[in-house]
């Protein structure tokens, strides 16, 4: 099938925008945080009803708060756990189990624990904090929590008292609060009683819900502690929710239409004129990732500079935008980050879609008769595979020939943060940012930050002394600046063929209140109106 009938027909990325993470507002509290409210914000009735989401397919099938800092996995346990601080829908950070935090030096923190309890009525000590934090920089245990200590350098953590929490950091980690609400803290005195594997079939934590159901094989089930448990995100609305997996698309739409479902995520613009007849309320959210095909700067073709440069001035991200995703995907970017985070560069352009340039740039690099590259995507029934023949087809014009390959979830995981060798020419990739609205997750895959056989994509000289200023500046106006920069060495480096920021599109009953998906207040904040 050719790209054009591809694109008359609208297909839609259903991709790994499973979950949308929202538009920040207001900027970050600077550190040394604020008190925390003395108790919930509930109605006095406390929490009603029941709330039943259909979810796409995940990357993970456990409860483990370890096994990921990305919204698609954080949204499996938000609801239960907590992290010393949590960031809201509107950007802020806020105080979470850490009632308040200050800067002891420029390589040291502390924050102070508040009156909070896990859901067996044990209080949240520092001493859970410590032992969490030290399960997740286990280097045996191989959890993906491990890179939000090695992204902030963290040497040490430790109890200065029952309520007092103490990081110590190699150089300047300025981002340290807004990283922290992902490392959410166990009561590691029952895990460690009941083990790892037995605690996680059903855990407890110290959030707003608590566990009723926790394993994947089965709707997940949680029931909200209600007013009387002190929670740093308050009181839920609603009494019980119960999370789906529906991988199929068509099977969320209908789930809705059925009544089995009332709120459906990671929908595509195709589902909302049928939902909208039936009378749906359709919400929009706007991503905090970008989408891109990341590309292998270390084997092949691609380590040559006017390669990359070819493989961006070959895609027609316009059309992309407009035609497959029905305008709801924008073209602004060509630095891995979006608007809403910082150090984002609004001078800089996208690629043009100029498909001679492309072919002049292949000749120049030493492939006048075109190319041959592997790309591989994971077989989830989530990701479309149209997208990327699109893609493929748009590469062919200028002579690059594009063997796609679709690897089963692990296999694609081993490659993509494996050594070198593993690696192919591009990766289907939408990149989130940990929700700490700040470019460190994303751009410290460019930099010495991490070892090049655990996944490094790119070792530049210029770009990671930038980077590495950027991230030790304690002032964020500065840091901006200086991170704009860096955005600017990573367009010019075409370290991916950069791509789109997606709107995500997500369906819910007519009387449902809900926010924005991909922020530790979704859940809490849901409701339905009496209308």
């Amino acid at each position: 099938m050719t790209v054009r009938h591809l694109l008359q027909r609208g297909l839609v990325l259903a991709g790994v925008m499973s979950l949308v993470a929202c538009q920040p507002g207001a900027a970050p509290t600077p550190p040394g945080g604020a008190a925390a409210p003395g108790g919930p914000t509930s109605a006095p009735s406390g929490p009603s009803g029941k709330l039943t989401v259909a979810l796409a397919q995940p990357l993970i099938t456990s409860l483990d708060t370890g096994t990921g800092n990305d919204p698609q996995t954080l949204q499996f346990m938000w609801p239960y756990a907590d992290g010393l601080t949590w960031i809201s829908a509107d950007g802020k950070i806020n105080p979470g189990l850490a009632r308040q935090w200050r800067t002891v030096n420029e390589t040291t923190w502390e924050f102070s624990l508040g009156d909070y309890r896990f859901h067996n009525g044990r209080p949240v000590e520092a001493q859970d904090v410590v032992e969490t934090y030290a399960r997740y920089q286990d280097p045996d245990k191989k959890l993906p929590a491990r890179t939000i200590f090695t992204g902030a350098r963290v040497t040490e953590v430790t109890a200065v008292d029952r309520k007092t929490v103490r990081v110590t950091t190699a150089k300047p980690a300025p981002t340290i609060p807004n990283l922290l609400q992902l490392a959410m803290v166990l009561p590691m005195k029952e895990v460690n009683a009941a083990g790892e594997v037995e605690f996680f079939r059903k855990p407890i934590g110290s959030g707003p819900f608590r566990v009723e159901a926790g394993e994947f094989n089965a709707p997940l089930r949680f029931v909200a502690m209600g007013p009387d448990f002190p929670s740093p995100r308050g009181t839920p609305k609603i009494r019980e929710l119960e999370i789906k997996i529906v991988p199929e698309i068509s099977s969320r739409v209908a789930a809705l239409r059925t009544g089995e479902a009332d709120l459906a995520l990671a929908l595509v613009p195709d589902n909302v004129p049928q939902l909208e007849q039936a009378g749906f309320k359709i919400f929009q959210a706007r991503g905090t990732s970008t989408a891109h095909f990341s590309l292998d700067l270390y084997n092949g073709p691609t380590t040559n500079l006017k390669v990359r440069q070819a493989l961006n001035y070959a895609v027609d991200k316009e059309v992309i935008a407009r035609v497959f995703y029905g305008g709801r995907a924008r073209v602004d970017t060509a630095q891995l980050i979006g608007p809403d985070v910082l150090g984002y560069n609004p001078a800089l352009q996208p690629y043009p879609y100029d498909p001679a340039k492309a072919k002049q740039l292949l000749a120049e690099a030493g492939y006048p008769n075109g190319l041959r590259l592997p790309m591989t995507m994971i077989n989830l029934a989530t990701i479309n595979k149209d997208l990327a023949q699109i893609v493929a087809d748009q590469l062919k014009q200028v002579g690059v020939e594009i063997d796609i390959q679709i690897k089963e979830t692990a296999i694609w995981l081993q490659d993509y943060y494996g050594p070198p060798e593993r690696r192919p020419g591009l990766f289907v990739q939408v990149i989130n940012w940990d929700q700490t609205f700040e470019p460190d997750s994303v751009y410290r895959w460019y930099s010495s930050d991490v070892p090049v056989e655990n996944g490094r994509r790119w070792l530049d000289e210029a770009f990671d002394r930038q980077y590495q200023a950027a991230r030790s500046e304690l002032d964020r106006a500065r840091r901006g600046q200086l991170y704009q920069e860096a955005a600017r060495l990573i367009r010019e480096g075409a370290v991916a063929i950069f791509g789109w920021q997606v709107f995500g599109v997500f369906a819910g009953k007519k009387n449902l209140e809900v926010g924005q998906p991909g922020h530790a207040d979704f859940y809490v904040t849901a409701t339905f109106s009496s209308t």
